[in-house]
């Protein structure tokens, strides 16, 4: 099978959990006997310096033949260009014509072109789109609002247009929820990482409930694969070790992290924060100010070869994010790993683990939630190594190879739709 992969950009410094998905999975796919290209924007490895916009021209990246195409981000000519950009399509309908892939899997739009879709459906050829966030239902792929409080959702773009007041007119936030949906009606199969995405996707745009598919990501796991993974871990003496891993960006919630760690005894614990970016923001800075004085250790941030290093140097991974994590790699590490997890009773790790079993789950965006969970295990004595050692099935990369290889040989077995376009 020939497969077109389309993502936003590939690993690399500043990266996100999309892009290393899309190289794990492709990897995965090419084992599997595919042969497979990728598209993306020229940013990180691979890419020319100061390329010409619009220019597109071919690299390889490991085994992979890659379509770079130069976009800046920048500030584009209005609120739509943002999300139509005939630059990639131009250079999609190009590559399209000339690799004549049997199917395209779209990692994520977000930064190339709303039009890629009806592109695809007008070649004849499938399009599965995965989604890894809330991209096609909030600006801020986050579902928070523009004070940073959780949203409901956009209300088929009504919601949006208070939010999005300082970027757009009013027309063009209700014009951005209708594009999203009638991109994703072009797409013959839509693959979420977990339920609780597909639900309130659904619940947004209940005509999606016929396409979508629920696929574990997957994360790569040697030895038994998907077996109940389970790692023996000895506590240590000393102070409990608790970890964060995230970005510098307030939904991440490490103000609220920092917030319940100060009204701990500090004699009890220490927290390595493990993530954030350069140059460093005032938010970020500020965080670490309000942190002077507790035993909270800023550490940057780590290649993903050194995961297991980081996981292993702690008890207790805390994830205090104010969004609902659609899947959480970080969480399904932390577990291989044998750590003990405090995380939001939402989204994907919810659906992965089990309060009191694996995990403590707590009200999500809320410090006194945070603090409490602590507390429990600083002074609930074999608390914490219970939660470490219980089971957590974890699915990998080729149980997730496996599964988009059947949607792959379904759809191309029930044909496609040629008709639809997005303007």
């Amino acid at each position: 099978m020939k497969i077109l992969v389309l993502v936003h950009a590939l690993p690399g410094p500043g990266s996100g959990g999309v892009e290393a998905v899309a190289m794990e999975q492709a990897r995965a796919l090419r084992a599997r006997g595919h042969e497979v290209r990728l598209f993306t924007r020229a940013a990180g490895p691979g890419s020319r310096p100061r390329s010409p916009e619009g220019e597109w021209y071919d690299a390889q990246v490991e085994e992979f033949p890659v379509r770079y195409v130069s976009h800046a981000v920048g500030d584009p000519p209005n609120f739509r260009a943002l999300f139509i950009n005939k630059v990639f399509d131009r250079a999609f309908a190009s590559l399209l014509a000339e690799f004549r892939p049997d199917i395209v899997h779209a990692q994520h739009l977000v930064h190339l072109s709303l039009g890629l879709a009806a592109a695809a459906r007008q070649a004849g050829i499938p399009f599965v789109l995965s989604l890894h966030d809330f991209f096609f239902l909030c600006d801020r792929l986050f579902l928070l609002d523009r004070e940073g409080q959780r949203c409901a959702g956009p209300d088929r773009g009504e919601r949006c247009v208070a939010c999005l007041a300082e970027v757009c007119a009013p027309v063009d936030a209700r014009w951005r929820f209708a594009a999203m949906q009638e991109a994703l009606a072009c797409a013959d199969a839509l693959v979420a990482p977990g339920a609780s995405l597909a639900h309130r996707m659904v619940g947004a745009m209940p005509g999606l409930a016929t396409k979508l598919r629920v696929i574990e990501p997957g994360i790569e796991v040697s030895g038994a694969g998907a077996a109940r993974i389970r790692v023996a871990r000895v506590r240590q003496t000393g102070p409990l070790r608790f970890l964060f891993v995230g970005g510098a960006q307030p939904h991440k919630g490490l103000d609220l992290l920092i917030e319940a760690c100060a009204g701990l005894d500090p004699e009890g614990w220490e927290l390595s924060v493990r993530g954030g970016a350069a140059p460093e923001s005032a938010w970020w800075r500020g965080l670490r100010a309000r942190s002077a004085g507790l035993p909270i250790h800023w550490q940057g941030g780590f290649a993903p070869r050194d995961a297991p290093m980081v996981f292993a140097a702690a008890d207790v991974l805390v994830v205090a994010s104010r969004c609902d994590e659609s899947w959480s790699r970080v969480v399904r590490e932390a577990r291989v790993a044998g750590c003990a997890v405090v995380a939001p009773a939402v989204g994907g790790p919810a659906a992965l683990l089990e309060h009191g079993r694996d995990a403590l789950l707590v009200e999500p965006a809320s410090a006194p939630a945070l603090g409490a969970a602590l507390r429990r295990l600083l002074a609930e004595e074999g608390l914490c190594a219970s939660l470490q050692a219980a089971a957590t099935p974890i699915a990998t990369t080729v149980q997730a190879a496996g599964e988009l290889e059947l949607l792959f040989h379904e759809l191309l077995g029930r044909g496609t739709d040629t008709s639809g376009t997005l303007e």
